[in-house]
């Protein structure tokens, strides 16, 4: 369940990494310059003190202790995507408020899925009207609790989305990406169908959440990236009922 943190962490440490090697040579450099029989080649770097040493170990983490949840704030991002079925709109609205099991055989692999996020397994809903419960099950007993707030019927399906942290194992999610905690808040799904002009239906369907770090541009950028990838998988379920 730490692999997805490890790849999302590893782009911008190796970039910082690499970014603290280069600028740490050339202060070497500039330094040695001086000496016009030095030979880069030979191993002659002039080692710092123990001190220095402990130093550069322990600012980072005064730096972090001091840091905290001082610079961290929350923002707010939409992801949509869309998708043309051959389908009426009379039939997509049907599979849509319809407790559907999806067919393992139509489900296309994702990156989410290859970093771990489980996959959709049915969603059961009681009635198609403001106040209806709905439920997305996915595999390792991953749920959504959803209710529904608006409707149009054949038209549009206005969802808000709760989630429980203390509900979620850790066995499924890490607990600095887990869904409902103090770092990633779903807040409301939203479906659109327009019928196209070849007879068939337009779903466009878009997801509104909240990140809340200290980095919200990184975090913003795999936020994206992943919710876009599960919408697209949610919307090939629709399409394969």
């Amino acid at each position: 369940e730490g692999v997805i943190c490890w790849i999302m962490a590893f782009p911008i440490m190796a970039v910082s990494a690499g970014i603290g090697g280069v600028l740490a040579h050339n202060r070497k450099k500039k330094r040695y310059m001086r000496r016009i029989d030095f030979d880069f080649e030979k191993d002659e770097w002039e080692k710092p003190g123990g001190l220095k040493i402990s130093l550069l170990f322990i600012v980072p983490l005064l730096a972090g202790a001091v840091e905290g949840e001082r610079l961290s704030s929350t923002q707010y991002l939409t992801v949509k995507k869309e998708l043309s079925v051959a389908a009426s709109p009379d039939s997509v609205w049907h599979a849509l408020v319809s407790s559907h099991r999806i067919r393992k055989d139509k489900q296309q692999g994702t990156l989410s899925n290859l970093l771990g996020f489980p996959r959709h397994l049915y969603t059961t809903l009681d009635r198609a009207e403001p106040g209806g419960k709905r439920i997305a099950t996915y595999e390792k007993g991953l749920t959504f609790k959803e209710m529904v707030t608006a409707v149009e019927p054949g038209r549009h399906l206005l969802v808000a989305v709760t989630t429980n942290a203390s509900d979620i194992s850790k066995a499924i999610m890490d607990e600095h990406i887990v869904i409902g905690g103090k770092h990633v808040q779903m807040q409301e799904d939203e479906y659109w169908l327009e019928p196209t002009p070849e007879g068939g239906t337009r779903i466009s369907l878009s997801s509104r959440f909240s990140i809340h770090t200290s980095f919200n541009w990184y975090a913003g950028i795999w936020g994206r990236m992943l919710m876009s990838d599960i919408l697209s998988e949610e919307l090939q379920s629709l399409k394969s009922i």
